[in-house]
């Protein structure tokens, strides 16, 4: 009969850990001989192989067919993030090199999180990566128009996107379209929906729009225009950026050029990975490990991340893609400090010299 995580007794735990621990630093499978000889383990080797044993046949250890050593299960990963892995404290060197994050004070999300991601991976040695999901624009806070030609105009609308202002532009079809009327459509635009929702925005205004716009002869284009704003509110491309994919090349895990390549294209398509931010809890850190992504190019890898929430919305995340055998406290510590201070930038509450910046004193 399969036994329950909680039957685990305490020795298996810390044979467990031990074994993990081991496997994450040497990429090695782990045998019970080591264990004993390098002062892991205070029980005796066939003590030690029994319980290997048993944690194999409760599915948290794994043997290769070339070794006589275990190696870690998802099972075992996942047993091992959720309660047995000790908590990571980042030394004053590294919180010095993360901080480095605030000293530019860079205004713009977009700056912030390119600037993290690099940093990231760098202090990781995994590939790290940056998302902002899935965000439509809220809505548009002004409009601008220009004249082209006598059949075309411009039209540039400033949006609000997950905290950030940007400007889309479209060209519009109007023939015979004159500067003074264009003039007009821009005065209308911004007393009729300017700073609107898109789900605020009703039959009535657009009737109403297409009136004021027809006594100067271009309520034929109504159409079009609010087909522009729509198309622009209702944009839900979001964005990954990914650094030091090249870290990953060093892992055993990545040895196989088909696996690799598998992985770099789902990277590519990016839009599995922006789901699984989507659907990530907005709270915490969220750990995917093997086949838990629900990819099969990811099986052989971890994404870790963390949702950069603001007003309740997530405006975007950061996180890293590696191994399954990787360092999960550290690389959680990280993620959790790179989080507070990208969002403590956001809202202006951070500066270079007003980090909290400990010495880890433990030996």
């Amino acid at each position: 009969m399969e036994r329950r995580e909680g039957d685990l007794s305490e020795r298996k735990k810390l044979i467990l850990r031990a074994i993990i621990d081991a496997y994450i630093s040497g990429g090695e499978p782990v045998g019970s001989k080591y264990l004993t000889q390098n002062g892991q383990i205070a029980f005796s080797s066939a003590t030690v192989r029994n319980e290997m044993a048993e944690l194999e046949d409760m599915g948290y250890l794994k043997q290769p067919h070339t070794s006589a050593g275990r190696v870690p299960s998802e099972r075992g990963y996942r047993f091992y993030v959720d309660g047995l892995m000790e908590s990571y404290r980042m030394t004053a060197n590294e919180l010095s090199e993360l901080n480095q994050l605030v000293k530019a004070r860079a205004a713009e999300l977009d700056k912030i999180l390119d600037r993290a991601s690099r940093l990231m991976s760098m202090m990781t040695n995994y590939a790290s990566l940056t998302a902002r999901p899935s965000l439509s624009a809220e809505a548009v806070l002004h409009f601008q128009t220009l004249h082209i030609d006598s059949s075309t105009m411009l039209l540039v609308m400033v949006v609000e996107t997950g905290g950030r202002h940007c400007a889309k532009t479209v060209y519009i079809s109007a023939p015979r379209i004159t500067e003074e009327a264009v003039m007009q459509i821009e005065i209308c635009l911004n007393e009729e929906i300017s700073g609107r929702a898109v789900d605020s925005i009703t039959l009535s205004d657009i009737i109403r729009l297409r009136m004021r716009l027809a006594t100067f002869g271009c309520g034929d284009i109504t159409d079009r225009i609010m087909d522009a704003v729509y198309s622009v509110l209702g944009e839900e491309d979001g964005e990954l950026h990914l650094e030091g994919v090249n870290h990953l090349l060093r892992y055993q895990e990545y040895s196989d050029p088909e696996k690799l390549g598998g992985l770099l294209e789902s990277l590519e398509q990016k839009s599995d990975i922006l789901d699984m931010v989507k659907r990530g809890e907005n709270e915490g850190i969220n750990v995917y490990i093997g086949s838990e992504n629900g990819l099969n190019s990811l099986n052989q890898s971890s994404l870790i991340f963390k949702k950069i929430m603001r007003g309740g919305r997530t405006i975007g995340a950061i996180g890293v893609i590696g191994p399954c055998r990787m360092k999960y406290n550290r690389v959680i510590a990280m993620i959790e400090q790179f989080s507070r201070n990208i969002s403590g930038m956001i809202d202006g509450d951070l500066s270079a010299e007003g980090m909290d910046i400990r010495e880890d004193d433990s030996e």
